[in-house]
């Protein structure tokens, strides 16, 4: 843990003024030495990332979220069946339920609302975070924020940590065990005593992980750490005594709840957990595995590359960065990173059974990879021509394309969508545009805007920059003003610094009025650079027009972009779009209608979210008829569509009592009331 210790100096007399706050005793305190100063920062990510995510609208309701059709096993785990919670009414839970416990704990705290239940994996992206940060950290300092950032800017990292569902914690303990393992292994190398310390953390976190989501926690440690010792030619160490005990340890955490939950639910139980949901996912339908999520073999590529939205932009700079050129070689960690990336891709991909959640945990090493990248051109390390210019390729698309939606929603706000290229979208697609269209010009529209114009001038600068002779600016009669050595007691001091010798000034006239506001960009360029230049104070006055300090421009610009996007997609659109699709009031009015004697039917395919919402339970059927059955339910809700289908004669036994018109593709539902046989 980070440790400061202080040294206070009060040799100094303290002098008292009745005028004045210096009647104070005077001291005088100086930071001699931080312990692991690592752990601080990455505290300071973590409390970063999270006050972000609790941005993102965590109380807006649900709507079509997987994980609120589980939401039963909350309710079960809260009324005593901790070991075995089903989903109300439904079977006994797919996986261990470490997520639903403490998602209780939080609806204990909190209530039964929506923040209770995202907040676990609101904590668990943010943990990863800061993990991946103090992680990549070892690099520089650079390469954990840039990877930090990275990872919580990517649009489905975003998506997953506002689900309310285990893969976000899933994808916490593979991560804190890959980089525990990693740790372990290069400290017995060296004969570390910290050792034994980060194989306990792996051992933790694979239990951990055995218990959010079963054998996944234990197999995709394990690849990564095999595929590494295969690259490395280090195979023979996966027989290790220590590291065969640190699975064993998380293999016995994990097993802890199969033994209790084989105990209570007999064979069914551990043919429901092996067969169903394990063997049956990675074996094809005709050979008696599931047929859900079928896709083939390279089906999570492109959906990588779309999910990590706008730094898979990046990707191509890191693979020539990374390339193997004539006496380089890859920081070990890189290598590491690699080998953990492509073991997570190709065992997913493997899989049969691809549902798009599954390849979360692959994207923390993917945000190490990119975040290592940037921070090779900002630091000029890479002095490839080619990994520059994809780096500036990828940056000039992400600011063209911020560009574009700006430009296209001011223009359908201010104009409107033609019914001919509105009836070519999905319907969801459309409703966005009516939500948008509906909201106008407002102050977070306004703000998501702003924000991302000024993450493409950030990218604008960094590319005029980086033009060979962009820090030449042309004169008046098109001669060119070059840089100016000046002696170090003579015009202005850079950044506030005193130059040395060795250091240069430049000074450039502003571009003439007449050439399309030159001089206004050139203004905006030098306050650009100043300001960065005192958020990097090491590089040097004369590299701020050079080659690195592009580099930090453009990243920063996608930074803003990619903030400002995520922002205003999970903070703005989608609240506004489940409030529009939400059945949260009819659940309730619903509940408050039918007499608190009978029951309530539910018909058809269920709305996770009535479940959610309803005060009451509302019991399963598979058909309603006029017949007098004092066992069958008096109201039922149903999709308006459903019963508009029934035969005319049995509608006129049921009376409509309520009904929501939500806007979403299903339409309206209703609740019933039988009104005679």
């Amino acid at each position: 843990m980070g440790v400061v210790r202080f040294r206070f100096d009060t040799t100094r007399p303290s002098t008292l003024h009745a005028t004045s706050l210096r009647g104070a005793l005077q001291t005088r305190c100086s930071i001699v030495h931080i312990k692991n100063p690592l752990l601080l920062q990455a505290g300071a990510v973590f409390l970063g990332a999270a006050g972000f995510l609790l941005t993102l609208a965590p109380s807006a309701p649900f709507t079509k979220e997987l994980g609120v059709c589980e939401s039963g096993a909350v309710r079960d785990v809260l009324a005593g069946h901790i070991i075995l919670p089903r989903f109300l009414p439904g079977p006994i839970v797919h996986v261990p339920p470490l997520y639903w416990w403490i998602a209780a704990l939080c609806v204990k705290a909190l209530g039964w609302n929506e923040i209770a239940f995202r907040l676990p994996s609101l904590i668990a992206a943010a943990l990863t975070c800061a993990i991946v940060f103090a992680w990549s950290g070892r690099l520089g300092l650079r390469v954990g924020l840039w990877s930090g950032a990275a990872l919580l800017l990517c649009h489905f990292f975003l998506d997953a940590a506002r689900q309310p569902r285990m893969d976000a914690m899933l994808a916490m303990f593979v991560t804190a065990a890959a980089v525990s393992l990693e740790r372990a292994i290069a400290a017995r190398a060296q004969a570390e005593r910290d050792a034994a310390w980060y194989f306990a953390a792996a051992a933790a976190a694979i239990g951990l992980g055995a218990l959010t989501k079963g054998i996944l926690g234990i197999v995709l440690p394990g690849l990564v750490v095999a595929l590494f010792l295969l690259v490395r030619g280090r195979l023979g160490e996966l027989l290790r005594f220590d590291l065969i005990a640190t699975f064993a340890a998380g293999l016995a955490i994990g097993l802890a709840w199969f033994l209790a939950g084989y105990r209570l639910g007999g064979r069914p139980f551990l043919e429901w957990q092996v067969q169903m949901n394990l063997w049956s996912r990675f074996i094809p339908a005709g050979a008696g595995g599931a047929g859900y999520c079928a896709h083939p073999f390279w089906y999570f590529a492109p959906q990588i590359l779309r999910g990590f939205l706008p730094w898979s932009l990046y990707l191509p700079a890191f693979a020539l960065a990374a390339w193997p050129v004539a006496g380089g070689r890859l920081p070990e960690a890189v290598v590491y990173t690699l080998c953990w990336f492509a073991a997570l891709f190709i065992f997913f991909s493997s899989s049969h059974g691809k549902c798009l959640v599954y390849i979360l945990p692959a994207f923390p090493p993917l945000a190490i990879l990119a975040g290592w990248a940037i921070a090779q051109v900002q630091a000029g390390l890479d002095t490839r021509r080619r990994v520059r210019q994809l780096f500036r390729a990828g940056s000039a698309i992400i600011a063209i394309g911020a560009a574009v939606i700006v430009m296209a929603a001011i223009t359908v706000i201010g104009y409107g969508v033609s019914a001919k290229i509105a009836l070519r979208l999905h319907p969801t697609d459309r409703r966005f545009l009516e939500l948008l269209v509906g909201q106008g010009l407002s102050a977070a529209f306004l703000l998501w805007a702003i924000v991302s114009l000024a993450g493409v001038g950030f990218v604008l600068v960094g590319l005029l920059r980086s033009v060979p002779g962009g820090s030449q600016q042309k004169r008046g009669d098109g001669s060119a003003d070059l840089r100016q050595v000046a002696p170090p007691d003579q015009g202005e001091l850079p950044i506030g610094r005193r130059p040395t010798r060795s250091q240069v000034r430049i000074q450039s006239l502003p571009l003439t009025r007449g050439r399309l506001g030159g001089g206004f960009l050139t203004a905006c360029s030098e306050r650009v650079r100043r300001w960065l230049s005192e958020m990097h104070p090491e590089q040097s006055p004369g590299r701020l027009n050079s080659e690195p300090f592009s580099g930090v421009l453009l990243a920063w610009g996608t930074l803003l972009i990619a903030a400002a996007g995520g922002w205003c997609w999970f903070a703005v659109m989608n609240p506004a779009l489940a409030q529009s699709e939400t059945l949260k009031t009819f659940a309730r009015q619903a509940a408050a209608l039918v007499p608190s004697d009978a029951r309530i039917g539910h018909l058809g395919l269920g709305d996770c979210e009535l479940n959610f919402y309803s005060p009451r339970p509302l019991e399963p059927i598979s058909q309603i008829s006029c017949a007098d059955d004092s066992a069958a339910e008096q109201y039922v809700i149903i999709r308006k569509q459903d019963f508009d289908a029934m035969p005319p004669m049995r509608r006129t036994c049921f009376t409509a009592e309520l009904e929501a018109t939500p806007n979403d593709s299903i339409g309206p539902r209703l609740l019933i009331r039988r009104t005679r046989p």
